[in-house]
């Protein structure tokens, strides 16, 4: 299953790389009470890096609901009353990104 996953999100770049098509996404920053960032590692892409949990954001969905849904996909918590904090870009992931901030109200 892992090498099927593997393959099928190769072939999932390759694809994005020819059509390019515009996209959003959404990174969050979870601290513990000493100030200790989460960080999660994907089954797929390169997964021996750790990374900010997060993901993509439908067409339709705000950035603070994107979030709390990625969050719930990715740790099996939900969370809410979210707010945008700061929006930064960056490359480091493999693809360029502008990346939303966002914290509890």
């Amino acid at each position: 299953m892992g090498s099927l996953l593997q393959l099928a999100y190769q072939a999932r770049r390759l694809m994005w790389r020819a059509v390019r098509p515009r996209t959003r996404d959404v990174k969050v920053m979870l601290f513990n009470d000493v100030g200790e960032v989460l960080l999660v590692r994907h089954s797929y892409g390169a997964t021996h890096l750790f990374m900010l949990p997060g993901g993509g954001v439908r067409p339709w969905e705000r950035l603070a609901a994107a979030a709390a849904r990625e969050i719930g996909e990715e740790l099996g918590c939900m969370i809410q009353d979210l707010r945008l904090i700061s929006t930064h870009s960056t490359s480091a992931e493999g693809s360029a990104t502008r990346s939303r901030c966002s914290k509890r109200r």
